[in-house]
């Protein structure tokens, strides 16, 4: 079984098999370098879902798991008796295929002829025709019975074939006893067997089946469950084997519904359900991303399950293999949230040092599940180190330098892309000094005739960037002319106006201030006054305030 991933630094393997780590030993042997897993003299014992993993220091990677079954067909069971059908001439007969035994892949029916009684062991094939039919359960059909098609040193047997073993194995022994009829005439078609029920997963092939008796042997049309005939093209419709069995190729949804098959005179005809179903189907999954720290990075994992079937489970979300816990990524540091139903998960604020990772999801429904592994890079994002001022006035007969001095994470080059006032610039001409790599930038201004040097003014932009980032650097060259020097002047005048006007103001808040604080004070030191005391406070006290407080100002001016 082969495994590549790649990495930086390159990545060493392991493998699972059931969720379970494998340790070498004699029969599995896989190279942590290499990543290939070899098993030697596999047997039964082997099977289960494999899957490779591949780590380094950033993070680890999981496949898809990877189902291995182990190819076998089981003898036919010595045990079985012998059957024996008695028929009537011009009748229909149907011969079941019994005990049969266990093959994965699914086995591929077919019957024989053999002939007994003279020790040998040869057997012949009986081919299908328009009399002689097997359906896919292995039962072998005789439409119309003939004298010929009855031997009597002669038995039926199955055989059922194992296509990735390439092997056969013969069994279920028949004999077929005929009563002669001397009054065969022509009977009405009659339905002996058909697939009622089918049930396939989108993209396969699925077989739809009618068999008919009768005499003489009626042919078969197929519909669609809009009762359209089909018309069978050998690529999406084929009708094989006589008219009998119906092939739909990569089948979807749209394919789901009730089929028939009718014999010709109309008299008899059957109804076939297809069912179509699958595993969960992707709407949106996981994308690989590179992100620029101090980036959000939402990673989707989204599906659906066919029409009619049960929905799909909610998303398992792993981090580097590991189950995700929200509480654990919290304790280390990062911020994770998902949405309600679980379908998206996001990374706040992505960190070089802790979010480089590996990410998986897994969605499940009743038929199957799907798995999807995918990577978050942390890019160090584009710095600038230095640049021309916001604003460059200027002189004449002089040299500007526009260099912009900028580096970036060492996995990406930065691309720098120049604009004057939104359009193109190409910075490549006489008057330009220009380096792409370094960023250096010189615009020589004596090389510019004096009347196309105006044009030369503006706004002028660097787009730097690369796959994963961009950012701009802006700044504007204009000449030092006496129209700006006269609205710099008028400006300087006017803001020195407002300035004078705010002073005066303060000056004048700040002396109302201190007349306040020093009242405050003035009657704090001198609390002196009359106070008229009321009925009930007379009566209780027998005061005379206005008496004492005379006599304290006599004692004060004393």
């Amino acid at each position: 079984m082969f495994c590549e991933a790649h990495g930086i630094p390159k990545p060493r393997f392991k493998w699972k098999r059931n969720g379970i780590v494998i340790t070498k030993n004699d029969f599995m042997e896989f190279s942590p370098v290499l990543g290939n897993l070899t098993i030697s003299n596999a047997t039964h014992h082997e099977e289960g879902d494999y899957q490779c993993v591949a780590e380094n220091k950033w993070g680890t990677s999981l496949s898809t798991p990877a189902p291995l079954v182990y190819a076998r067909l089981d003898p036919f069971s010595t045990k079985t008796d012998q059957q024996t059908y008695n028929v009537k001439e011009g009748e229909s007969v149907s011969i079941t295929c019994e005990n049969i035994p266990e093959s994965r892949p699914d086995p591929i029916f077919s019957w024989y002829l053999k002939t007994i009684f003279t020790g040998k062991s040869d057997a012949t094939e009986i081919k299908e025709g328009d009399s002689l039919a097997i359906d896919v359960n292995g039962t072998l059909h005789l439409l119309n019975t003939k004298l010929d098609d009855i031997q009597s040193d002669k038995v039926y047997l199955c055989g059922v074939t194992n296509k990735v073993l390439n092997t056969i194995v013969l069994g279920s022994e028949t004999r077929i006893t005929m009563e002669e009829n001397t009054q065969v005439s022509s009977t009405k078609p009659h339905l002996l067997t058909a697939t009622h029920e089918v049930t396939e997963v989108i993209g396969k092939t699925v077989v739809l089946q009618c068999i008919f008796g009768g005499s003489p042997v009626s042919d078969i049309k197929w519909f669609s469950s809009s009762g359209a005939e089909l018309v069978t093209d050998g690529v999406k419709y084929d009708v094989v084997k006589f008219g009998r069995q119906l092939t739909i190729q990569n089948i979807d949804e749209t394919d789901e519904g009730s089929y028939s098959c009718v014999a010709s005179n109309g008299e008899a005809r059957a109804n076939v359900k297809l069912n179509v179903t699958s595993p969960p189907i992707w709407i949106k999954t996981i994308i690989s991303r590179h992100a620029v720290e101090g980036d959000d990075v939402t990673f989707y994992c989204k599906a659906r399950s066919a029409a009619g079937e049960r929905p799909v489970s909610m998303t398992e979300w792993y981090i580097n293999g590991e189950s995700l816990s929200l509480q654990k990524e919290a304790e280390n540091g990062r911020q994770i949230e998902l949405n309600p139903d679980q379908t998206t998960l996001t990374i706040k604020g992505v960190s070089r040092d802790r979010d480089i990772m590996c990410i998986q999801c897994r969605l499940s429904n009743s038929v199957g599940s799907i798995f999807k592994d995918g990577f978050l890079n942390v890019l160090k994002p584009i710095k600038i180190w230095s640049r021309p001022p916001s604003t460059i006035i200027y002189n004449q007969e002089e040299v500007i330098d526009f260099s912009i001095n900028a580096s970036t994470d060492p996995s990406r080059t930065i691309d720098r892309k120049w604009f004057l006032n939104n359009n193109v610039l190409v910075p490549y001409q006489t008057y330009f000094e220009y380096d792409s790599v370094t960023g250096t930038f010189l615009f020589n201004t004596t090389l510019v005739k004096p009347e196309n040097l105006e044009a030369m003014m503006g706004l002028y932009t660097c787009q730097l960037s690369h796959p994963d980032q961009t950012v701009n650097v802006t700044f504007t060259l204009k000449t030092n002319d006496t129209s700006d020097t006269s609205d710099s002047m008028a400006d300087l005048a006017k803001t020195s106006s407002n300035i004078y006007i705010i002073g005066v103001i303060c000056g004048v808040l700040i002396l109302v201030l201190a007349l306040v604080v020093i009242l405050v004070l003035w009657k704090q030191r001198n609390p002196k006054g009359v106070y008229n005391l009321g009925a009930e406070e007379k009566k209780n006290y027998n005061l005379t305030p206005i008496d004492e407080l005379e006599t304290e100002e006599l004692r004060i001016d004393n």
